[in-house]
């Protein structure tokens, strides 16, 4: 059996059956690491916050439905699937690469986000050239891949990097209040937290 069979072999998991915890009922927001993140990575604190309007209105689609968006190898996904992340520890690489630093959707954990299968970056390489797998595989450590678009109804919170936007000479107050006057405006009742600091309420509805 080679290695590619094998892989294909793993059985992928759901976030929530990780987490049975959560199936019950959703956790409270400041219980972070029950929750998966999607950090809006490109561009200006302006430009993220004009992103984050357009997904409050549609969701978080995949690249390959995005206008404007034909490049995107480097992708784990390969622009068919949305990736999220886990907060396993705010000190790890992805967090603090990829959702820290950033404006970011925190999504509810009964989303259909299934865990990728971690491989190093040189076999991810050689399976993104391979036709029809059936998992999912990313060399981003907890990493998980929705199927489709993350429809709005699954968008629990919005995260706001309050003291990475201070350091930038950036007033975190302005973003949360403009980010809190356009959910109002659409008649969505989104809290908005800081979450870098264990999902820190900056406003609530």
């Amino acid at each position: 059996m080679t290695r590619i069979e094998e892989l294909e072999q793993l059985k992928m998991e759901l976030f929530s059956n990780i987490h049975p915890e959560v199936k019950e009922e959703l956790p409270p927001l400041d219980e972070d690491t029950l929750y998966l993140y999607h950090g809006i990575r490109f561009g200006s604190y302006k430009e993220q916050l004009e992103t984050t309007k357009l997904i409050l209105k549609q969701g978080i689609l995949p690249k390959n439905q995005l206008s404007g968006q034909s490049f995107y190898s480097e992708n784990c996904n390969d622009g068919k699937r949305v990736s999220l992340l886990e907060k396993k520890d705010f000190e790890e690489l992805e967090f603090k690469t990829f959702v820290a630093p950033n404006i970011s959707i925190i999504v509810s954990p009964l989303i259909e986000a299934y865990k990728t299968i971690y491989v190093p970056y040189e076999e991810w390489i050689e399976l993104s050239e391979q036709q029809n797998l059936h998992n999912f595989y990313s060399y981003a450590r907890n990493e998980y891949q929705v199927n489709g678009i993350v429809p709005v109804s699954m968008i629990k919170a919005i995260g706001v990097p309050c003291s990475g936007m201070i350091m930038q000479r950036e007033n975190p107050r302005m973003y949360v209040t403009e980010l809190s006057s356009f959910c109002e405006n659409l008649g969505l009742h989104i809290p908005i937290v800081d979450h870098t600091v264990y999902n820190q309420y900056v406003y609530k509805k």
